[in-house]
């Protein structure tokens, strides 16, 4: 009978783990309660550890048109999100395009503009979705922006912006997304004193195309104002940046109108004959269900996955629509720096009979994608490091759970390299990284600055297809044991360690021993040191050949069969990592201390 554990003693045993770097550094396990065949809200799904916010996407529904500016007397938002703005050294004429339904258009001499940051937040929910508007410029050659949303208020002053080029060309950039080029998506000159008609329609794989006068210009992957992490500043007419107000416009603009959905060409070019009001988009009023996925039930059967004793939470992430999926990461990588780290996930497709939909998983940071993997229209693996995805080895097959274990070198150098080995259902995963004898993917570049955060995409916007994504149990950490095994080094004489349940906050889970009735509980906050001694430790020397310490064994807690214990609600203690390992009187009756040790356990707390 396991031995129930004092909450007193529990939240000893938590306090003794600093907030150290961990193996296992990131976890989302997709934890929740979905029925089977059903799906439930992903945003706000903030289960795991190792990240700055939740992933990012929209709680319920929203309209198809979000907010209409007319702009022909003040700076009120006759959309369903009611975004008014707060007007500033602006002015208003009678002079506008020729529209039926507008009698006046904004005027901007180069200073202020109209405030929107009060609904910054709500733009910012959007991972897809259109900006229309019309404009007449003031023949310059400085930079003008004509509607910005961004996190001028927080550090990195990311920011996605319609723009007038220096060299009078409109162009689209979002500083901060994950695009592969930084610059803008412009390929017509807009400053000639006339008015034009100019559209950005963003996908929800971040494939934006720009067009004036209802023309398609140009098209390039570039997100929407969702892929702004956390935005609180939006203008139409300016851009806050880290001092103020930048880049004005000069010029007039009118009919200012945002959709949570990308309309197509026909839709884009109906804003010439009708007001926004009436043009509502492929989905209508009903708008997209889900921006950025949905929870699932749980990713179908992976035996790789639990060759090594992992243990699926249960729910998953899936997007039949194309979606990106973005949430942030506390432990970024660093291109620049030489170091190692590795990841490991589920992932799966369904094809529905009408061609393949390509998806990937990728971690990016400013301006570029970082390292990605995934498959192509015609099922192959393929993957990269900053540029386009490159074939790979072999074929992912249609509902087949693949467990794929990334690895990322990066070289302060130009030596960066990216691997990644897909294991079927059948497979065992390896101990070691030096059993794989191929890898799917082995691709070989530099890539940019950073990759901060995780983002998974379907990406059905820009190649068609009719395909489901699932992606479930996503590990980041710095060794290949880590994102592969639930424990960790060594035991001996038969002895082992297991875990019941997830050490989420406000829940209890459990510490079982395996091999022996007795024994006692060792645990501390150190995987690296103890005693004097650097970790892990032979015990060889002691009487007991074979055997570990595995951990800093600030603790020792007597027990039969097991251990429950208690979380505390304290949402500091997450991400904390304590660390354990079993010791039991022998029981195969060999070693000379009498004594044997099970490997270790990382438990890391979960929100």
């Amino acid at each position: 009978m396991r031995a129930p554990f004092p909450a007193a003693a529990a939240s000893l045993l938590l306090l003794v783990a600093p907030l150290t770097s961990q193996e296992l550094e990131s976890y989302d396990g997709f934890a929740g309660t979905v029925a089977t065949g059903g799906q439930a809200s992903l945003p706000g799904a903030d289960r795991g550890f190792g990240f700055t916010g939740p992933w990012r996407g929209v709680d319920g529904t929203l309209p198809s048109l979000v907010s209409w500016w007319p702009l022909d007397s003040a700076p009120y938002d006759l959309g369903p999100l009611a975004a008014h703005g707060v007007a500033t050294a602006v002015a208003y004429g009678t002079d506008a395009p020729d529209l039926s339904w507008s009698s006046g258009s904004l005027s901007l001499q180069g200073a202020g503009g109209i405030d929107l940051s009060a609904h910054a937040a709500g733009f910012g929910k959007l991972t897809r979705g259109t900006l229309s508007l019309w404009v007449r410029t003031v023949v310059e050659t400085v930079r003008q922006t004509i509607f910005s949303v961004s996190n001028a208020g927080s550090s990195g002053a990311r920011f996605a912006e319609l723009f007038v080029h220096t060299d009078g060309r409109a162009g689209w950039e979002v500083e901060g997304d994950v695009a592969t080029d930084p610059r803008f998506l412009a390929k017509f000159k807009v400053n000639d004193g006339e008015w034009h008609h100019i559209a950005v329609s963003t996908t929800g794989d971040g494939w934006a195309r720009l067009y004036v006068d209802g023309v398609e210009r140009d098209a390039k992957d570039e997100g929407f104002f969702g892929y702004v992490l956390n935005p609180d500043c939006a203008f139409i007419g300016a851009r806050r940046g880290a001092s103020g107000l930048v880049t004005p416009f000069s010029g007039d603009i009118d009919d200012v109108a945002v959709w949570a959905d990308a309309l197509d060409a026909a839709d884009i070019a109906a804003l010439a004959a009708m007001p926004p009001l009436m043009v509502v988009g492929p989905l209508t009023a009903a708008g997209p269900s889900q921006l950025g996925g949905s929870l699932g039930a749980g990713t179908g059967p992976s035996g790789s996955f639990g060759s090594r004793g992992l243990v699926p939470r249960g729910a998953r992430l899936f997007d039949d629509v194309g979606n990106r999926a973005v949430r942030p990461l506390a432990n970024f990588i660093d291109h620049s720096a030489t170091d190692v780290h590795y990841l490991s996930f589920l992932l799966r497709r369904d094809d529905r009979g009408a061609g393949i939909t390509p998806g990937d998983v990728s971690i990016g940071g400013p301006d570029q994608f970082g390292a990605r993997v995934g498959w192509n229209m015609n099922g192959d693996w393929v993957g990269n490091i900053r540029a386009d995805p490159v074939k790979g080895a072999g074929q992912m097959l249609s509902g087949t759970t693949y467990f794929c274990v990334l690895k990322i070198t990066t070289d302060s150098g130009d030596g960066d390299r990216l691997q990644m080995r897909a294991f079927a259902p059948g497979e065992v995963v390896p101990a070691t990284e030096d059993e794989v004898t191929q890898w799917n993917v082995d691709r070989a570049r530099k890539s940019a600055r950073v990759g901060d955060a995780i983002m998974v995409t379907l990406n059905r916007g820009q190649y068609g297809g009719d395909t489901t994504l699932e992606f479930d149990e996503l590990r980041m950490g710095r060794t290949w044991d880590s994102v592969t095994r639930l424990t960790y080094g060594q035991g001996c004489a038969g002895l082992a360690i297991g875990r019941r349940g997830a050490p989420v906050l406000g829940g209890s889970f459990g510490i079982d021993l395996l091999g022996a009735p007795l024994g006692a509980l060792l645990a501390g906050g150190e995987r690296e040191q103890a005693f004097g001694l650097t970790l892990p430790a032979d015990l060889g020397a002691a009487g007991a050949p074979g055997c570990w310490l595995l951990q800093s064994a600030q603790l020792a807690l007597p027990a039969a069969g097991g251990l429950d214990l208690a979380v505390p609600t304290a949402p500091i203690f997450v991400g904390r990592a304590l660390f354990a390992q079993w010791m039991a009187p022998d029981p195969s009756g060999g070693l000379p201390l009498g004594l044997a040790f099970s490997d270790g356990l990382e438990i890391t707390i979960e929100r």
